[in-house]
This record gives structure tokens, C-alpha cells and sequence, in this order.
């Protein structure tokens, strides 16, 4: 079904950072007082951003409890494909009913990019820092989910593919307010200062032989993150992982590398999940769970 666009309703700035473990209290959105909720698991929706309407599907668990904050994931896809595309190409749409979580597939519009000394151009996601058209379509979507679903807006997380692993590092540094965790795979870092509003928890995934993306961007990312969460200390190994200590409450780091190439990683989305799922912008009043 496709929805028609509408008024965003919540002003993203003012979210308030509290608990959002089970144990814990949430920060319910608008969403979590509607009594009931459509009970189709997958819709397709549409948001107008200045003159362009943007596509976006969003899945949910088959059950839906009112009053019941659920965490909520973007997905950003590749250069050159689309929210339906990564959808169908990853098995978070299978995981999220089995844990329990919101999904949303945005799809890019065209952007042009250099890939291999070749300008090319195809759908995708803006890169350019200080904001853009991209920035203010997750936005809009995150506000219309949260009234027409109910989420954790503490618990709101990206990750994305290539350009959209780009996109989602962006994210963790111009909405650190917004968002808790992000996890960018096959993508490099900020194209500025990364200087988050809160501490970002951050899951790097990449391959070593990748010809796309050079590994050395995606070392360069996680040296941005550490300088930008304070981290200080040497890294620790966790199987294909090195985490890094002393960040702050909600700003842990983990590298991963692995010997792929240009593709994602098999065991990568549960990986990112279980990652992603046990951060919430709750800083500074509990311990960030490692």
C-alpha cells in the first residue's frame, strides 16, 4: 500500500535521552498511544522532501502491541539500488520478527560518484556534510513511523552497504542526538569534522580485499570515531574484531575485518544486530553494555 506524505509531526532536536533496556524505562514515540495498529507486516510508503517524493517500505513484527516501544533500523542500500533491493538481499526482514524490531528500506535518489577513477552516476545517498536532501528525508521517516508505530526513540539505529555505509557513518556524526548505534559495512567515514551531539556507538564491517572501497577507508573511519567518542586505550580482539576501551557510556567502537572483497559479509547481520540492539541514547546514567 502506498501512504500519501504527511506533515511531520515531532521536531527530531527535542528527543530526550533516557533508558530503553528492558528493564528500563523507554521513550515511547507519538505512535505508542494509538490502541491498534495495521496489521500488515510490509507497506510501502512515499515522502515528499521539497519537490521530490521519496520511496521508502517499512516492515514490522507480525505482532504489535500498543504501548510496546519497539527499536527501529534503516537499511541503506549500494550505489545503484534500492530499498527493495537490500531488502530482498539481506535477512534482517526475517530477523526483525524474530526479534522483535522496526525496518525501514529508503531508497536513494541519483547522485553522482567517482568509483574507480569512472564518474558514475545512479541512485544513491548524498555525502556532502552540513546537510542534505537525504538527511532530511530520514528525518521525515523516522517522524512518520513514530506516529503511526509504536518505537523506543532511544533505540533508533542505521546501517547501510557501500554508499550507504557512507551515509550511515554521516548519520552517527550530524544525529548523534538521534541516533544510538550505527553500523557501516564496505563504506568509509564522515567527509568533515565528525563531532556528535552525544556519544555514537559504531560497528565497522569490511573486507580486506575490497576494490571498491579501500580498506584504508575504512581504517580512517575508525580512527575518526575514536577521536570523536574520546576512546583511549589499545585495542581489544574479539575473534575477527578488535573493540576499543575507554569510550564513553553509549560510544564503544568495534573493527571488524574480514578476507571478502566488495560484499557483505555472511554473518554479518546477526553480528550487527546483537551489536546495534544493546545500545540506547541513554548516556550517562547506565554503563554501555560491551
Amino acid at each position: 500500500m502506498l501512504r500519501r506524505p504527511f506533515a511531520i509531526a515531532i521536531a527530531i532536536g527535542t528527543l530526550s535521552a533516557v533508558a530503553a533496556t528492558p528493564s528500563a524505562a523507554v521513550q515511547p514515540s507519538p505512535g505508542c498511544k494509538l490502541p491498534s495498529f495495521e496489521r500488515s507486516e510490509s507497506t510501502e510508503h512515499s515522502t515528499k522532501i521539497s519537490s521530490a517524493t521519496r520511496t521508502w517500505i517499512l516492515d514490522h513484527p507480525a505482532s504489535l502491541e500498543a504501548g510496546k516501544p519497539l527499536p527501529l533500523l534503516f537499511v541503506f542500500h549500494g550505489f545503484g539500488h534500492s530499498g527493495a533491493g537490500i531488502r530482498e538481499g539481506l535477512p534482517f526482514r526475517n530477523l526483525s520478527q524474530a526479534e522483535g524490531f522496526v525496518a525501514v528500506y529508503p531508497t536513494g535518489l541519483p547522485v553522482t560518484l567517482e568509483i574507480r577513477g569512472r564518474s558514475q552516476r545512479a541512485p544513491g545517498w548524498q555525502l556532502k556534510p552540513g546537510g542534505n536532501r537525504d538527511v532530511e528525508l530520514t528525518k521525515a521517516i523516522l517522524a512518520e513511523v513514530a506516529e503511526i508505530l509504536c518505537i523506543d526513540l532511544d533505540r533508533v539505529y542505521a546501517t547501510g552497504f557501500s554508499n550507504g555505509g557512507f551515509f550511515s557513518n554521516l548519520l552517527g556524526c550530524e544525529l548523534g542526538d538521534v541516533f544510538a548505534a550505527i553500523a557501516p559495512v564496505g563504506g568509509g567515514g564522515y567527509r568533515g569534522v565528525c563531532k556528535p551531539k552525544a556519544p555514537v556507538a559504531v560497528m565497522i564491517h569490511h573486507g580486506n580485499r575490497d576494490n571498491v572501497v579501500p580498506i584504508s577507508m575504512a581504517r580512517a573511519s575508525r580512527d575518526q570515531w575514536i577521536e570523536a567518542n574520546g576512546c583511549a586505550g589499545d585495542a581489544e580482539a574479539d575473534d575477527s574484531c578488535n573493540r576499543y576501551p575507554g569510550c564513553p557510556p553509549g560510544g564503544v567502537v568495534v573493527y571488524c575485518v574480514d578476507d571478502g572483497g566488495h560484499s557483505w559479509p555472511r554473518a554479518a547481520t546477526e553480528q550487527i544486530w546483537r551489536f546495534l540492539s544493546s545500545k540506547s541514547r541513554d548516556v550517562g546514567r547506565r554503563d554501555d553494555p560491551r
